[in-house]
């Protein structure tokens, strides 16, 4: 393991003991073990029950540029929705949780914030925009034609310089990004509240299919990429059946 991935793993995650799991389960996750939620994520797991906790997590995009997670942190923000940010993946599919490491069964904490991206990788989830473009395409586009991603009123302000530019530049000279990209912008105004507007449309929740719980009000199963703000344990399928049963 990276020791960077080292640091960022241990904000968020604490061993625990299997009796502290089902004292910790009893008080905060009677609801999610009710419900019988069915979520995994994989990673670095090397002891059998662990405590997690998002609050000191501030997470990057894998392998991939920081914008598409900047501009859903702004509007999930806005409506007090689980930040991409100071979350952490997990999946419906046991399977694929696999793929990524180690893999532990999720119990929310049934005040946790849970979001749903509607597909099994929100790569593949398609943008409410003009063009046909996924999070895949978008953050790839973002990343060719040099928008900054430190912060999201850079990427505002960046949107706005290049759609000027773009729109004086003769036809003959644009590429196929430049063109996908005033496709998506086609109906902007050149001023900040117009691209802000734009990109809050582009990114509609509702339009996307994304869905939101808690812990507590989780479908039992879904076979999509998740996200999980909050509090949550990490355990072993041998204990989750003994925090189960010790919760009957």
């Amino acid at each position: 393991m990276k020791f960077a991935t080292f640091l960022l793993e241990s904000k968020h995650k604490q061993s625990i003991t299997t009796e502290k799991a089902i004292e910790i389960a009893k008080q905060h996750c009677s609801k999610a073990i009710a419900n019988k939620i069915e979520l995994w994520r994989g990673g670095n797991f090397y002891d059998d029950c662990y405590l997690m906790d998002t609050s000191h997590t501030v997470r990057r995009s894998a392998n991939t540029s920081n914008h598409y997670t900047i501009i859903l942190d702004k509007f999930l923000g806005e409506k007090d929705l689980p930040m991409r940010s100071k979350s952490f993946i997990m999946t419906g599919e046991h399977g694929t949780s696999k793929s990524f490491g180690t893999s532990r069964r999720i119990i929310p904490f049934d005040d946790a914030k849970i979001g749903n991206t509607g597909k099994e990788d929100l790569w593949y989830v398609d943008l409410n925009s003009k063009v046909d473009m996924a999070f895949e395409d978008f953050s790839a586009l973002y990343s060719r034609l040099d928008v900054d991603d430190k912060s999201y009123d850079q990427i505002v302000k960046d949107t706005l310089n290049l759609l000027k530019k773009l729109r004086e530049t003769d036809e003959g000279d644009l590429d196929r990004d430049m063109e996908d990209f005033l496709k998506l912008f086609k109906d902007a105004d050149l001023d900040i509240k117009s691209i802000e507007l734009e990109l809050k449309n582009i990114f509609d929740f509702d339009s996307i299919g994304f869905k939101f719980y808690t812990g507590a009000t989780a479908p039992k199963h879904t076979i999509h990429e998740c996200w999980l703000s909050g509090k949550a344990l990490a355990v072993t399928d041998k204990i989750y059946d003994e925090i189960v049963k010790a919760l009957k």
